[in-house]
């Protein structure tokens, strides 16, 4: 897992979880808070087990601490893809 760091400026994070009942309660509750911005789902639209969300850095730590302690949600960069021992973009 990908070590989040905090900082000014904002990323892409991906949020995932082994329930997706778990995943969808934090989707749904995300939307009350204007800093997070869902981009993208993945896994069935009914229960999907990956979101992708644009937020600040220093809420995506903020996260990854709470996530940790409760165990059923987790956080990491986005990251672009590695192919053929080089970076795409």
């Amino acid at each position: 897992m990908q070590i989040i760091q905090g900082g000014r400026g904002r990323g892409r994070y991906l949020v995932s979880s082994k329930d997706s009942g778990i995943l969808v309660e934090f989707i749904e509750q995300s939307s009350d808070d204007a800093s997070l911005s869902l981009l993208d789902t993945r896994g069935p639209t009914e229960s999907p087990h990956t979101a992708l969300f644009d937020m600040p850095h220093e809420t995506a730590v903020l996260l990854s601490l709470e996530f940790k302690d409760q165990g059923d949600l987790r956080i990491e960069p986005d990251l672009p893809a590695k192919v053929f021992g080089g970076w795409t973009q």
